[in-house]
Formats: C-alpha cells, structure tokens, sequence
C-alpha cells in the first residue's frame, strides 16, 4: 500500500497506525475508540501521535465531501480535490452513495468508488455507478435504485502513471 508522504517521515508504529485510523474513520469511530482499539491490538502508539494521524485523515475526509454539493453537469475543480491517502489504480475516484429497494421491499444502502484517468462530471459520475448496479441487479438483489448521489472525490498520489 502506497503511503502518503507526509506518514514516510513518521515511525514504524505511525505507518502501521495509519490503516487501522483510516478504517476507523470509515466507520465513525471517535479518536479515543480508534487509538484503545490499537492499543489493546498490541504495539500501541503515542497519543499525540495517533490524534495527528487521525486529524489528518479526517480533514482529507472532510474536504472529499464537500462535492457532494456540486452541480449536475459540473466538473470539480481538480486543485481543490484532496490526495487520496491509500494506492489508487487511477487517477481520480468518485465515492458514490445510493439506496434502493430489494425484490422483498427492503431499503438497502451502499457505496460504490468509480475510478478514472480523466476528471468527469457529477453527473456522469453517478450515471457510471447506477449503469454498474443496474447491470448486475441479482448479484445485490436490487429492484430499483431510489437514490444515488456523489459523497466525495479524491485524487491519486501520483496522477498520470499508468
């Protein structure tokens, strides 16, 4: 896993740290559950240590959301989307997130990540995810989809490396 740069500087117990608070984070975590939880797993970390790592993180996190608000047919502005702080296969990634409903009825939700060389709008962002799910309705079990709308971009580390 390609690490960002600013975490090569850091310790051993930073880098290991770092997927364990990213993980955390995902799953709304507060930073005291994230930092015990290491802890209790064995190495441990300094807490100030361990609150940098997590603020960061949360802060790319937090800017990757704020394309949730933009337009339809809007491009995002590539210098205002965050690096992505794991290894990505392309350059930009577009978490998308939708719900729909199942041949019983039931609500489900869910995340999809497309991934691309070139920057593309919201729109067609979210077309290539409903495509996706649309072409595989029996693998989720899905009937229609309700919702599905853009929560976040991010960009590779290092664009342009195929």
């Amino acid at each position: 896993m390609a690490l960002p740069p600013w975490l090569h500087s850091l310790p051993k117990a930073a880098r290991l740290f770092h997927p364990i608070a990213l993980k955390g984070i995902s799953e709304g975590l507060s930073a005291n559950s994230i930092i015990n939880a290491y802890k209790v797993a064995g190495p441990g970390i300094r807490r100030t240590l361990g609150l940098e790592i997590i603020r960061v993180a949360r802060d790319i996190e937090k800017k990757a959301s704020t394309f949730s608000s933009l337009k339809k047919a809007a491009y995002p502005n590539v210098s205002k989307i965050p690096i992505s702080e794991t290894k990505m296969g392309r350059d930009y990634a577009y978490h998308i997130k939708w719900e729909a409903v199942t041949e019983s009825g039931k609500t489900v939700l869910g995340d999809i990540t497309v991934s691309t060389w070139n920057i593309i709008s919201r729109e067609e962002a979210e077309a290539m995810a409903a495509a996706f799910l649309d072409s595989q309705p029996a693998k989720y079990g899905i009937e229609h989809i309700e919702k599905i709308q853009l929560a976040g971009i991010k960009k590779s580390t290092i664009l342009g490396q195929r």
